[in-house]
Formats: structure tokens, C-alpha cells, sequence
């Protein structure tokens, strides 16, 4: 069994972010839908938007990219973030982002929107209920798709 740990993302992992961001197994589950060039990923970086991501590792090499975006500090939640080529590392580093969001962060709660089935099937495996649908909400490959709105409770943890 691998053992996954999360760390800190460095300016030099940007390549490898770009690379998988833009990869086709990958395209599916980002909100965005432009590619995204190294100047996009520079100024990405160079904002503040990468200060709740983190590095999913096993042992020293970067496998995976997650974290908790849109923090409410005062209502306590955040969205999960994950997003690594293998499945395992989805999984492992999504329950560690979760471990760290509840028992860290003391978060009262995690959403995750899902835009497709495979998403959802990842989503629930991390112990999310679905909460939602949310109709014809994503353009995608010139049709109207839904997603899905997910959540996990600290109290579920």
C-alpha cells in the first residue's frame, strides 16, 4: 500500500499542473473550460488562489493536487478540490484533505460539485451525500449537462 501524505505545492510543480489540468482524463471534472497556458498558470500562482491547495505525495513525488477552496470562515465550510491521473490518489489524498478540513480547520462542513458520474462514484466513496441537482448548470461539448451537489459533514467524519 502506498503511503500518501499532503505538502505544499512549489512554483516549480506548475508544468506538471498545466499538464494536468489541460489532459483529457482531467477536463471533465474542472469548472473551467479553456486550456490553460504556463502564462495562466503563472498568474494563477502569482494570485492568491493556490494558498488552499496542496500537494497530494507519495513519499516524494507529486501524484496528486487538491485542497479547499471558497473558505467561509465564519459558517465554517469550504469546497473540495481534487484532482490527481490515478484514482488512488484521488481517494487517499481526498480523505487526506478531509482529515486535515475537519480535525485541522475544525470545518463544519465540505460540498463538492460533480459533473459527471465518475466524479460522483469518487465523491461518495469519500463519505459525501448527495444534496442536489443543479439543472442544465455546465456547457459542456455543446450541450446543457447537470451536475450534482454534494456535501460532508464534520459530524459524518
Amino acid at each position: 500500500m502506498t503511503d500518501y501524505r499532503l505538502g505544499p505545492l512549489e512554483r516549480e510543480h506548475l508544468p506538471i499542473l498545466q499538464q494536468w489540468r489541460n489532459a483529457d482524463w482531467a477536463r471533465e471534472h474542472v469548472r473551467e473550460v479553456r486550456y490553460l497556458s504556463m502564462t495562466d498558470q503563472e498568474r494563477w500562482w502569482d494570485g492568491d488562489g493556490h494558498w488552499y491547495l496542496m500537494g497530494v505525495y507519495d513519499e516524494d513525488h507529486l501524484v496528486g493536487v487538491g485542497g479547499l477552496m471558497y473558505p467561509d470562515w465564519v459558517n465554517r465550510h469550504a469546497e473540495l478540490s481534487i484532482l490527481a491521473p490515478e484514482y488512488e490518489a484521488e481517494v487517499e489524498g481526498g480523505n487526506l484533505i478531509l482529515t486535515y478540513a475537519f480535525d485541522h480547520l475544525n470545518l463544519h462542513r465540505v460540498t463538492a460539485e460533480c459533473y459527471t458520474e465518475d466524479r460522483e462514484q469518487l465523491i461518495e466513496e469519500l463519505g459525501f451525500t448527495q444534496e442536489g441537482k443543479r439543472r442544465q448548470a455546465l456547457f459542456r461539448d455543446g450541450r446543457w449537462r447537470d451536475t450534482t451537489i454534494w456535501a460532508k459533514l464534520a459530524s459524518d467524519a
